[in-house]
């Protein structure tokens, strides 16, 4: 077998409920989602755990990374962030969006009522600071509407 081929099948989680779907009912689908294509494409995120597989299967490894480098964002922030606006951000929401900067990725999940809004727009105000472009999409039209709304009580 191929080296994808083994990564192919090593990287692979079962999705919850497989057994019951048409496709893997009808023998089209094995019922996994995989991390690592037959090509050999794959999530940088990974590479930490793929990369000794590789070395364990007895081949010599030399990364030549091309991508550019990522800007890194030092800046974090508390409570008083949205001070000058009459807004003071909850530990969670700026913990939250700490936590999202130093690991440079992720999902954030806050209840209903929860503060999403102001949560993002701190995010973005930070990225925004450090000469980065930001992008919120909402899905409902009255979203948008409400997001509007609370990203113009903290507008710069």
């Amino acid at each position: 077998m191929k080296i994808y081929g083994r990564l192919y099948e090593k990287f692979g989680i079962f999705v919850d409920g497989f057994k019951f779907m048409p496709a893997y009912q009808l023998g089209r689908w094995d019922g996994k989602i995989r991390y690592v294509e037959k090509t050999g494409r794959t999530f940088v995120k990974l590479l930490e755990e793929i990369i000794p597989e590789v070395i364990a299967m007895g081949y010599e490894i030399e990364i030549n990374d091309l991508r550019p480098a990522v800007k890194l964002v030092t800046e974090r922030i508390g409570p008083d962030f949205f001070k000058d606006y009459g807004i003071g951000l909850r530990p969670y929401q700026y913990d939250t969006v700490n936590t999202l900067l130093d690991h440079t990725n992720g999902i954030a999940r806050i209840a209903t009522g929860g503060g999403k809004s102001f949560t993002c727009a701190a995010l973005a105000q930070v990225l925004n600071n450090a000469g980065m472009r930001t992008l919120i999409i909402v899905p409902s039209g009255d979203l948008v509407t409400q997001t509007s709304g609370d990203f113009a009580h903290v507008r710069s």
